[in-house]
């Protein structure tokens, strides 16, 4: 991704000036978690590179977005549904106008925030272990360690989650139960998320 190249060019312009060239066949930007699977919801690399670039043509994005509830859920809807820690996200996504779930006050406020993630649990938009499917789902075959690290330490070091996504293909593709990737298993996890969702209600 670029960055901006001079002091006076604002980061503001920077991404608004790029941000068409983003948009995915549907118009959208996709949500980080979509674009960067592989990327914990804590890691440096939303506050450096690739991933803080995607969050700022995100923030725009969202910033234009009709804030009506149904145009923001088919949004959402559009793309893969969310890891757990991702969930303050996508309310606020969802509901750009309310109060942040984090200043919730602990009594008051904690059931509606516990409804409101049970919300995105059976619309389908949160989901455990969601970002493998996602990171599967972009694959292209087997993507060995040794391509993005020069040794086994160093790719357990700094590449933890992909090596880890790859161990996971790998023993599945031994096993005979696939891990060959495709966007159908998408549909499969938001399916199941919204089963497992509804068996606990």
């Amino acid at each position: 991704m670029d960055s901006p190249n001079s002091a006076a060019e604002s980061h503001e312009a920077f991404y608004r000036g790029r941000l068409a060239s983003q948009h995915d066949a549907n118009g959208d930007i996709a949500p980080p978690w979509t674009k960067y699977p592989d990327y914990e919801r804590g890691t440096i690399g939303w506050r450096m590179g690739g991933g803080e670039d995607w969050l700022s043509y995100w923030d725009r994005f969202l910033a234009d977005l009709d804030p009506a509830y149904d145009v923001r859920l088919a949004y959402l809807k559009r793309h893969p549904p969310a890891p757990v820690s991702w969930s303050d996200h996508v309310l606020r996504v969802l509901r750009p106008g309310d109060r942040d779930p984090d200043d919730a006050d602990e009594d008051a406020d904690a059931q509606l925030v516990a409804q409101r993630r049970g919300e995105l649990f059976g619309l389908g938009l949160v989901a455990s272990d969601t970002s493998y499917p996602i990171w599967l789902s972009q694959q292209e075959g087997v993507r060995w360690p040794w391509v993005f690290a020069e040794t086994p330490q160093t790719a357990a070091r700094y590449f933890t989650r992909d090596l880890w996504f790859w161990s996971r293909q790998v023993a599945a593709r031994r096993a005979g139960v696939g891990g060959s990737g495709g966007a159908d298993r998408m549909g499969a996890v938001r399916r199941a998320a919204r089963d497992r969702h509804r068996a606990s209600c």
